[in-house]
């Protein structure tokens, strides 16, 4: 019987010493910690000009479980943040509402608020039928920085245990 358990004791060693490695990755100008399992790449681009200055966005970004999950999380500088908590509620839901509108057929599944940090965001799932994924998005606004998190891959990504430490992690600089 010692033998058994020592045997099973050691598999567990051994099937533990192959998890994966979950690593910190900050945002490149400020607004966001958050941790991915693995490296992730980062992307910036240019989402055009707001009050006359560029909107430059950062994305970090990384393949996850053989390429069937991509885990992100994106900042733009929006130059403000909004007056007050009637304002971030509409900019928040109109940016929901134009991600979940961006292709033909997507279906909000859900859209429930979520406070990180003591900053107040929109945690929502939606459906796009064309990719046959499902995608977990979430949107902050902290400080000037429109931060925003998303989890995709097919039905069922939006619980699952990778997502939901990924989500978890995430921690605002408002």
């Amino acid at each position: 019987m010692r033998l058994v358990a020592a045997f099973l004791v050691s598999l567990f060693l051994s099937s533990t010493s192959f998890a994966q490695t979950w690593t910190v990755a900050a945002a490149p100008t400020g607004g966001y910690f958050v941790d991915f399992p693995g490296k992730p790449t980062v992307q910036q681009s240019n989402e055009g000009m707001r009050n006359g200055k560029p909107l430059i966005s950062y994305l970090q970004g990384l393949e996850h479980d053989g390429g069937r999950t991509f885990l992100a999380v994106s900042s733009t500088d929006m130059g403000n943040g909004p007056k007050d908590d009637a304002e971030r509620d509409t900019v928040l839901a109109n940016v929901r509402n134009s991600i979940v509108s961006s292709g033909p057929g997507n279906k909000l599944l859900s859209s429930v608020p979520v406070v990180v940090s003591g900053v107040t965001g929109l945690d929502f799932v939606f459906d796009v039928p064309a990719h046959q994924a499902r995608i977990r998005h979430r949107l902050f606004i902290a400080g000037s920085k429109l931060v925003q998190q998303m989890a995709s891959g097919t039905p069922g990504i939006e619980t699952s245990p990778d997502t939901v430490r990924f989500m978890n992690s995430l921690r605002l600089q408002p």
